[in-house]
């Protein structure tokens, strides 16, 4: 038996994820949650095996929320379902700790193959996304700077760029002040800006602030 949370709130979305889920080959007890808050709530009640996450919910930061369960929650497994493209968020998410990523548009043999495969232990990614990450190895290219960042400075400035405080980005990831301003520096001199208003204009150009 494995414990499902399908976190989405479109309930036409969670209902075809839990089509998708009654055709897996092993038994699943499945639970549902529509923004963050309701996530949190689901994770106290019990443990779950794997959390079907999307990354668009209202009320929700997508980072902090990925992080909070990190932090109180590693066993759980994370596979961001999403209408985001690939090219642009899947990468990325990956790099946050998602196990995987994969389009709502998938067709449901690929999505129970990615169900499983993280369930499994590994992680799941795309033909086309692994493509896409080939070619900009090969090319030598990084087409999204945000990319060079390592996964805590890509945290620490997509916060910021978000509006929050140094203060509060603290309190989220659970940083000291001196930590946190150490990473936002970094990634300043890696994104070659100075300023907080270049940031959340870099950050909104390569769709980063959804």
């Amino acid at each position: 038996m494995k414990n499902i949370l399908i976190a989405d709130d479109h309930s036409l979305i969670r209902s075809g994820l839990r089509m998708v889920l009654d055709r897996m080959a092993f038994k699943t007890d499945i639970s549902e949650a529509w923004d963050g808050r309701t996530v949190m709530m689901k994770m106290k009640e019990k443990p779950f095996d794997l959390i079907l996450l999307d990354i668009q919910m209202p009320a929700t930061d997508s980072v902090v929320l990925m992080h909070w369960i990190q932090s109180f929650y590693p066993d759980t497994r994370i596979l961001i379902v999403s209408q985001n493209p690939e090219t642009t968020y899947g990468k990325r998410y990956i790099l946050l700790g998602a196990h995987g990523f994969i389009s709502k548009t998938a067709p449901d043999e690929e999505l129970i193959k990615a169900i499983t495969q993280v369930l499994n232990g590994d992680t799941y990614v795309s033909a086309d996304l692994s493509q896409s990450i080939v070619r900009g190895v090969f090319s030598g290219a990084t087409a999204n700077p945000f990319d060079q960042l390592s996964q805590r400075e890509f945290q620490v400035v997509i916060c910021l760029a978000k509006g929050y405080s140094m203060n509060e980005i603290c309190e989220m990831l659970q940083v000291q002040y001196s930590t946190a301003h150490t990473h936002k520096r970094r990634a300043f001199e890696k994104l070659n800006i100075e300023e907080n208003k270049e940031l959340a204009d870099l950050a909104g150009a390569y769709d980063l602030l959804s």
